[in-house]
């Protein structure tokens, strides 16, 4: 069972660089888990469609500088699909993305 923690660092142009544990072509598998770390308290994550049993879609996940999780996979299919999730942090009650775009998780197999 494979754990893969996504460390979101935010340089000091406010842009999001997101740095996972494992090379960027690992896939995960039904059963497999991810947590998230941040270099800062306000940092926030939100996926469109989570890949995840305890996560749900569009909730937003406040990250900040301690590891959040294990979140773990869902049923993985047997077509790679990636699951992009937006990093940014809260202004006046709103998500506001950092740069950078955010990442995504690969799920398959």
């Amino acid at each position: 069972m494979a754990k893969i923690n996504y460390y979101i660092e935010i340089d000091s142009s406010k842009n999001a660089v997101v740095k996972p544990d494992e090379n960027d072509g690992y896939l995960l598998d039904t059963d497999d888990s991810c947590t998230f770390s941040s270099n800062r308290a306000d940092t926030i994550i939100r996926y469109v469609k989570s890949p995840f049993t305890d996560l749900a879609s569009n909730k937003i996940l406040t990250v900040g500088k301690g590891k959040k999780g294990p979140f773990k996979i869902g049923a993985a299919g047997k077509k790679r699909t990636v699951f992009h999730f937006e990093c940014g942090r809260m202004n006046g009650g709103e998500f506001t993305p950092w740069g950078g775009g955010g990442n995504g998780t690969p799920v398959g197999h």
